[in-house]
């Protein structure tokens, strides 16, 4: 069905009430994104009802997209309202005064979208990421004692802000200019955007990228490993 933008005349009171969906038969979790070559996890709420008015409601609220689950074995049809990504911040930041039950997943993923953020080119996640991730596995996993880890491998960066200041301390040392860097260092020639953006810290070498550069600039290899979750 249809995606809406979130947001259409939301009341405090309208928000109590979505927060009392939320807390009794919604869902807040980091959902794996094996597509994505940007992040492996993507923020997401699913609520789930057998009263599609009452999805549609919500959707109108928050925005989303709906979709089912037919009816079988004499089980009612279940709707499902799903608001994913970046754009499920303000939705959680506005209706957290009223969770109860779902409070401390809303925080965790309020942290992770606002993480994200700032690290949007990362090709990967940072360690405070990794723990968000774990922390909500364990609150999503309680009282299911047959789920297991995922066995997702992923690059986790070690203080990704010093990535980028080694690049540029090893090319200004070496008095190299960003073109000579890229045919020394990775072989690559051509445009100099991404070096610029890994220099400013803007964004993070992929990881084939970064292994390549840590053959010569050995102390890159202190900032990142590869770990499976």
């Amino acid at each position: 069905m249809k995606t809406y933008s979130w947001g259409v005349n939301v009341s405090k009171e309208d928000w109590s009430y979505i927060a009392g969906f939320v807390d009794g038969e919604g869902s807040l979790m980091l959902s794996p994104t094996p597509k994505s070559k940007w992040c492996p996890f993507q923020p997401r709420l699913r609520i789930s009802n057998t009263n599609l008015d009452v999805i549609k409601w919500l959707q109108q609220k928050i925005g989303g997209f709906i979709k089912t689950r037919e009816e079988t074995n004499n089980r009612k049809q279940i709707w499902y309202l799903v608001v994913n990504g970046t754009k499920l911040l303000p939705v959680l930041e506005n209706m957290l005064p009223y969770l109860k039950v779902k409070k401390k997943h809303a925080e965790l993923l309020i942290r992770y979208i606002k993480l994200r953020k700032k690290h949007r080119y990362c090709w990967g996640l940072t360690e405070e990421e990794v723990e968000i991730y774990k922390k909500l596995r364990e609150l999503n996993q309680r009282g299911n004692t047959r789920a297991k880890p995922r066995g997702i491998k992923i690059t986790v960066y070690k203080n990704p802000e010093e990535i980028g200041k080694k690049i540029r301390e090893y090319r200004q040392r070496n008095n190299l200019s960003k073109r000579a860097f890229l045919e020394k260092v990775i072989g690559y020639v051509g445009s100099t955007h991404w070096l610029n953006r890994w220099e400013s810290g803007k964004t993070i070498p992929r990881i084939t990228v970064l292994k390549r550069m840590s053959i010569t600039i050995p102390e890159l290899k202190e900032n990142y490993t590869e770990v499976s979750i």
